[in-house]
């Protein structure tokens, strides 16, 4: 969700073929996608999120914002090939001879 939210995610073209982009809505879909999003209409509870966040916008005098809700995405994982598909844990490396280092883990 930091990613998202701070430009370091940028969707791909397998992303954007699923509606997944840097927006308010792909992070309500990696905390709640399995509950909230992939449907239509627009699930309430992503909705509401979706206004509340628009009305801090407007307090703090930011600009308005696009693609707050979720309900046009698919839920849960990211798609095989998107930009969110990279390897997310870090292990001991159980390599030999033995170092002190550490080897992305997909498990």
């Amino acid at each position: 969700m930091h990613d998202v939210m701070t430009g370091f995610y940028e969707p791909n073209a397998i992303d954007q073929s699923k509606n997944l982009g840097a927006t308010f809505g792909t992070t309500t879909n990696i905390i709640n996608g399995g509950i909230e999003c992939g449907q239509n209409p627009e699930n309430s509870k992503s909705r509401s999120r979706g206004e509340y966040y628009s009305k801090w916008l407007e307090f703090f005098g930011m600009p308005a914002e696009e693609g707050l809700g979720c309900g046009d995405q698919p839920y849960g994982d990211f798609p095989y090939a998107g930009e969110g598909d990279v390897v997310g844990y870090w292990a001991k490396d159980w390599s030999w001879p033995p170092k002190d280092a550490c080897a992305p883990a997909t498990y």
